[in-house]
């Protein structure tokens, strides 16, 4: 997706468009007791299984936008997370 800014900041375009689709916003923490605790990204499949995207990791120590494939989820990590509603549901519900 191309998103051409017309004087506002282009995140808030991007975020524009996301929600004008039915998408929402959400923000996730994984859980000590989370399958998905030790994964990475790309394993647990996260756009394929639960339809969700993966915006930022909030860690202790560093920030991480737009992370790949191979970044592992720690239990602790706040992630940013964009989807429908029943699908941010859905994965908040496995990652917690």
């Amino acid at each position: 997706m191309i998103v051409h800014s017309r004087g506002k900041q282009r995140e808030y375009e991007a975020i524009g468009v996301l929600k004008q689709h039915g998408n929402r916003f959400k923000k996730v923490t994984i859980g000590d007791e989370s399958t998905l605790s030790g994964t990475t990204i790309g394993t647990a499949q996260v756009r394929d299984t639960y339809g969700v995207g993966i915006l930022a990791i909030r860690r202790a120590t560093e920030r991480l936008i737009a992370p790949r494939g191979a970044t592992e989820l720690l239990a602790g990590d706040t992630l940013i997370i964009v989807g429908r509603s029943s699908q941010l549901q859905t994965f908040e519900e496995v990652a917690t």
